[in-house]
């Protein structure tokens, strides 16, 4: 719900136009994420459960760093870089961490960081639109003297959304890897099925 209640965070000149832009967006990236989903958790899913099991530990582990350093020192970074240290490192760690073959590693990582990607940005929203103390003042010394303190908050919001939208297209990528890479497996582990489309 966090993430469907941004579509108000995103930059916009007109929120109809803000809604329109995004709503497509949001869309392709939950389905991605919801096939991802199905895909490591269906019954014959090459990822073992031992594997994504640590690829979820993993994920939440990056993600409860990152909130935690954000608590800590306040308010939410006006850049994305931590957060895209954090979801490296939750994709290294997850191939680390992973035994069995190569395919196991990669796709346990392709799932921890997809998953840590999705949870920073989840959080990062979480804390722009319901703690308002964790909202940076992106505006400074630049904003307009006219400017009513609820017009300053909401464009603060919407400025510091900014860089986690593209974390959020990283774990957007991740998540179709994932799925790309699942089919892969699955295609070479099922002769059979090399010649089929999708």
């Amino acid at each position: 719900m966090l993430l469907i209640n941004s579509f108000r965070l995103w930059p916009q000149p007109e929120a109809h136009d803000s809604v329109s832009t995004a709503m497509p967006i949001y869309t392709v990236v939950a389905t991605a994420y919801l096939l991802a989903l199905l895909a490591v958790t269906r019954r014959r899913s090459p990822l073992a459960a031992r594997a994504l099991a640590t690829a979820a530990a993993v994920a939440v582990l990056a993600a409860l760093v990152w909130f935690t350093v954000v608590l800590i020192l306040p308010p939410v970074p006006t850049d994305a870089a931590g957060a895209l240290v954090l979801v490296i490192a939750a994709a290294s760690l997850a191939a680390a961490l992973t035994t069995g073959r190569t395919e196991q590693r990669l796709t346990a990582a392709l799932c921890a960081g997809a998953a840590a990607a999705m949870l920073i940005v989840v959080l990062a929203n979480g804390l722009l639109q319901l703690l308002h103390r964790w909202v940076p003042d992106t505006l400074g010394t630049a904003a307009p003297p006219e400017m009513t303190a609820a017009q300053r908050l909401s464009a603060n919001e919407n400025q510091a959304q900014d860089p986690y939208v593209g974390v959020m297209f990283l774990g957007l990528l991740l998540a179709v890897a994932l799925i790309l890479a699942i089919v892969s497996i699955r295609r070479q582990d099922r002769p059979e099925l090399a010649g089929l489309p999708g």
